[in-house]
């Protein structure tokens, strides 16, 4: 079993590293947060540990790019929120479905960890292998190819893109794509300020089920939200 641990404090990972291999898995570390999401798919861990404080801001798009399944399981995620995060924060963790948040890497820290780690007789508490040492798939848990969401017409998907006119890195909330238009808000709204109907994003990314796929889109409507069509 396969943890993908990201934070960039020395101390913090090598304390987290030490319950996670406790627990029965492999441990990949990364401190560049970015390269990590280049690569989750490549890795598909079954678990993924962040440090919200390192990634104050991406921690959502790695979850969120995280919440399609890896062949039978879809990671789960866990955060380390050195010091807690504040309500408005938490409500977003709650709404991405994080398995769990930790505050510390000291002992009552990491004790929290296990806790979370050990919470459902599941694979995540690394206990739950076969016969062969691979872990048991988990059904309930697996998302069907290009499934829809609860409204029966979109498609379950993830996006984040490069403003091309000031070059950030926009990562949000994608919803309602059919397969050629979709909503988008940002985690950060003065991001998008910016952009007006008619601008080409040439530097985007679009993940569904079935893959994850450098994408461009032309900007159809801009408020608070983004309308986008592919192109």
């Amino acid at each position: 079993m396969k943890a993908l641990l990201v934070g960039d404090t020395d101390l913090a990972n090598d304390n987290v590293s030490r319950v996670l291999e406790s627990a029965g898995y492999n441990v990949i570390v990364y401190k560049w947060l970015l390269k990590a999401l280049d690569n989750v798919e490549e890795i598909a861990p079954h678990l993924i540990v962040i440090s919200t404080k390192d990634y104050p801001r991406h921690w959502k798009t790695l979850t969120q790019f995280a919440s399609t399944d890896f062949g039978g399981y879809k990671p789960q995620v866990i955060l380390y929120a050195e010091g807690g995060l504040d309500e408005e924060e938490t409500k977003k963790a709650e709404a991405l479905n994080v398995r769990g948040i930790f505050e510390s890497v000291d002992v009552e820290g990491l004790e929290k960890l296990r806790e979370i780690l050990a919470k459902e007789i599941d694979i995540y508490s690394g206990k739950l292998l076969d016969s062969e040492g691979h872990p048991q798939p988990v059904e309930s848990l697996a998302v069907a190819e290009d499934s829809p969401e609860s409204d029966g017409l979109s498609i379950l998907c993830s996006f984040m893109f490069t403003n091309p006119l000031s070059l950030s890195l926009v990562s949000g909330y994608a919803h309602n794509f059919d397969g050629k238009k979709l909503s988008f808000k940002p985690d950060v709204p003065d991001f998008i300020k910016n952009l007006s109907e008619g601008i080409k994003i040439e530097c985007a990314a679009l993940k569904t089920h079935s893959e994850m796929e450098a994408v461009s889109a032309v900007v159809k409507e801009c408020s608070d939200e983004l309308v986008l069509e592919l192109c």
